[in-house]
């Protein structure tokens, strides 16, 4: 379904306007189940990459082998080729026009790009682009829910704006989300639009934290379990996923406006802040933003 294989998107996270409605209830679940690298003999920090960068040598080799259409593909491209597909680019200075002839992997569109088109507008556009460019574009929006809805914020495109996932969850538990993300894979399919550069995998210490309201929880258990929910939906649908904000926003302050700084030890981000992110990735996510 994808373009490429989307190793990791270097992106910033997206501007939001928060729309606080409620918190979601709790329910406990348990730490996800995942696949780790196993700990190299010794601990020197040259030996550990070496070995991390032998395995993942080793997985992708195997990987690349059940797509020989692909490799063929890649080792005809030349170096400036195969540099512009590992790039997802944000159309706020570079049109999409520019991007796909330039030989971009892909576009990140955001509200601008929507506003006041029809459906079968939309569909043009993102025809257009992929017409545009020799190798089929991943095309991706941020379409969360709550304050982040670059789609449904038209009224031409959906009724109503797509709901965040606490209130979500409050309403109608697993059976709402999952609904919900497959209506949303869905609908931007049919629209073109084959990358949401979601779930939201961060894990807020606080409602006064910026990245509160767009999070599922502040339980880094339960937004694991919702991460696994939502990756394996959107792959039933054919639609690429999109873990965010690693490492982990937690208390983080809106790195859109300045740098942000996170004091706390390593261990907070293993026990907590990682789990979401281990789990997404257990469950097939295509892709990890990285903030």
């Amino acid at each position: 379904m994808l373009s490429c294989v989307m190793g990791g998107l270097m992106l910033t996270g997206c501007m939001v306007e928060d729309i606080p409605t409620g918190e979601h209830a709790s329910e406990i679940l348990t730490t996800p189940t995942v696949t780790t690298i196993p700990p190299t003999q010794t601990t020197t920090a040259e030996t550990t990459t070496t070995a991390w960068q032998e395995t993942l040598f080793s997985e992708m080799t195997e990987i690349w082998a059940e797509y020989p259409a692909l490799t063929a593909k890649i080792a005809d491209m030349s170096i400036e080729e195969k540099a512009a597909q590992m790039l997802l680019v944000s159309c706020h200075t570079v049109t999409p026009e520019e991007a796909a002839q330039g030989g971009a992997g892909g576009v990140c569109l955001y509200t601008d790009a929507f506003e006041k088109k029809t459906k079968a507008e939309v569909c043009a556009m993102t025809a257009e682009y992929q017409s545009r460019s020799k190798i089929p574009m991943l095309i991706a929006v941020d379409e969360e829910g709550g304050g982040v809805t670059r789609v449904s914020g038209n009224p031409n495109l959906r009724d109503t704006r797509f709901l965040r996932p606490g209130k979500l969850y409050e309403l109608g538990g697993w059976e709402r989300i999952e609904a919900d993300t497959a209506e949303k894979s869905e609908l931007l399919r049919s629209l073109g639009i084959n990358v949401n550069l979601a779930p939201v995998a961060d894990v807020p210490q606080s409602r006064s934290d910026y990245i509160y309201w767009r999070c599922f929880s502040d339980d880094a258990k339960e937004t694991a379990e919702y991460t696994r929910r939502v990756v394996a939906v959107m792959e039933e649908n054919g639609i690429g996923s999109t873990l965010k904000h690693f490492p982990g926003y937690g208390g983080s302050t809106d790195t859109h406006k300045g740098m942000g700084y996170d004091g706390r030890e390593y261990t907070a981000f293993t026990e907590s802040d990682f789990l979401p992110f281990l789990s997404g990735i257990a469950a097939g996510a295509d892709s990890v933003m990285v903030s």
